[in-house]
């Protein structure tokens, strides 16, 4: 039974393989919460804004809107960050150019611009050539691993990911407390 005056956010996944869930995820947050957690969402076309209270402002760029939304959320309310996100690598090198982040999550598999291109571009650009990346992809070999991994970026994690646990996972990849 839906909590009244409750804000309710439905994420679909239909197990498209590039989206990495293949569920349903169903989050009800109540005003009381909502309020609590300091939580805002303020959106600009693809591009969305997360706001919670404390913790570290990261940038998540990823062309699928569902792992947007879900790593938006799940870094926000769980992880108490203060979360920006883009839906292709250009729009989140300008984003990123913007909000000056503390990481970038970074999707490896996009049109147009893929992860290690969008990665050689922050690189490039020299206020953002010392923020952390990390790799967000479904390609879980480890030589796919390893190739990632030596391209520069902090660390990689792999799709499906709980939202519970992402912002632990990436907490401990970038040596940040959790």
């Amino acid at each position: 039974m839906p909590t009244p005056g409750a804000t309710k956010r439905v994420v679909r996944h239909p197990g498209v393989p590039s989206c990495g869930l293949g569920h349903e995820l169903v989050l009800e947050l109540g005003p009381e919460l909502v309020h609590e957690l300091g939580l805002d969402r303020t959106s600009y076309g693809r591009e969305a804004r997360y706001v919670a209270t404390g913790g570290r402002r990261v940038v998540v760029i990823d062309d699928d809107p569902s792992i947007r939304e879900v790593a938006a959320v799940a870094l926000s309310a769980v992880g108490g960050h203060e979360v920006h996100t883009a839906g292709t690598g250009a729009e989140g090198l300008d984003l990123a150019r913007r909000v000056r982040p503390d990481a970038i999550l970074l999707d490896v598999m996009m049109p147009v611009h893929d992860g290690p291109t969008v990665l050689g571009r922050l690189r490039a650009v020299p206020e953002l050539r010392d923020v952390p990346v990390v790799f967000l992809t479904a390609k879980v070999g480890s030589q796919d691993i390893s190739r990632l991994d030596g391209m520069g970026a902090t660390g990689v994690l792999t799709k499906p990911f709980n939202p519970l646990d992402l912002s632990a996972e990436l907490a401990q990849v970038l040596g940040w407390p959790s």
